[in-house]
Order: C-alpha cells, then structure tokens, then sequence
C-alpha cells in the first residue's frame, strides 16, 4: 500500500523533529513554517540537515511503493503543506 498525503505529512514532522534539536514532539512541527526556517544548517561535508531529511524522504516514498518523483528546485523554501503535495 503506498504512503498517503496524510502520511507523508506526519513522516515529514517525524524527520524534521528528529534533525532540530530543539523539536521534542513531531506533532508540534508545524506544517506551515518553511523548510529552511525549520531544520538546522549545520552539517559535515555534503551530510547537512535538508539533504538528509530530503534522503530520508525520497526513501520512505520509495519503500512505500510511492516511486521517486523528482522535488521542486525551491523546494527548501516549501512547508510541509505546499512540499508534500509534489513529491506524493
């Protein structure tokens, strides 16, 4: 069964929490709020916040059987709500 709109939203809130250290809770996330104001810019190399979450996304969509679809060119200027929609 592949992964619904609802879902990818809650697995975006998950993966957001889990890269801010100052998240404790997914369902605080909110699904309004940019990307790039949401997840930390620091990083080692090319290991940096949004290419992680973008990874750890694209994989859940992919083991769900949702595919690859390619992501928006401004896609770390999205929220969850504008971003979740392209890439189901």
């Amino acid at each position: 069964m592949t992964m619904s709109l609802n879902d990818l939203k809650i697995e975006m809130r998950i993966h957001i929490c889990a890269l801010n250290a100052r998240c404790s809770d997914p369902s605080e996330v909110p699904v309004d709020v940019k990307f790039s104001e949401l997840l930390p810019t620091g990083g080692a190399g090319t290991a940096i916040s949004p290419r992680i979450f973008k990874s750890f996304i694209r994989y859940s969509l992919i083991q769900a059987g949702n595919g690859d679809k390619p992501w928006p060119k401004n896609g770390q200027n999205l929220t969850i709500d504008k971003l979740a929609p392209k890439i189901i």
